[in-house]
């Protein structure tokens, strides 16, 4: 699917072998494109759906928003797979932070003065989860796709 502020794709995303894109569009016009893995010289008949969705409140599709302790945030990845968070701690603190998601496998990475922490898969199934004690200072926080695919998130951040 292709149109403003979207350029993204999915091959298994589904059940089996079928495709599925779950998306946050804003309004304008979008093109969406099938095809057969096997080329475009492959045929058959498919099925094509579109169901509408809520959309959580506070949806953050920026990058730069901060993060506060207790926050559970929703998210978009945008068009490079990927969501930036600013996360200022202010003592000598143990952070977890756990990223969800049924669109796509998320990596969670957490860059700054006591260092630089990645994780994909230490959630559940393929969600990512960091708990790390992290020294005073400004951090960034990344959410992304495993793939650089597009796909709703859920963020949740606890500081003890």
């Amino acid at each position: 699917m292709r149109g403003p502020g979207v350029d993204s794709k999915d091959d298994d995303g589904g059940d089996g072998t079928n495709s599925r894109l779950r998306l946050h569009l804003q309004p304008g016009t979008y093109t969406l494109s099938a095809s057969a893995v096997e080329g475009p010289s492959a045929t058959g008949d498919f099925q094509l759906g579109v169901r509408y969705a809520e959309i959580p409140g506070g949806l953050v599709d920026r990058d730069g928003s901060t993060l506060r302790a207790g926050d559970t945030v929703h998210g978009q990845l945008g068009s490079n797979g990927q969501r930036r968070f600013v996360l200022d701690v202010a003592a000598l603190s143990t952070v977890t932070l756990d990223a969800r998601s049924d669109d796509v496998d998320t990596v969670l990475r957490i860059t700054g003065p006591g260092g630089t922490f990645e994780d994909d898969d230490g959630g559940s199934g393929t969600d990512s989860r960091i708990s790390e004690t992290l020294r005073p200072g400004r951090y960034e926080v990344r959410v992304s796709s495993l793939d650089d695919s597009q796909g709703m998130f859920q963020l949740d951040l606890q500081v003890d």
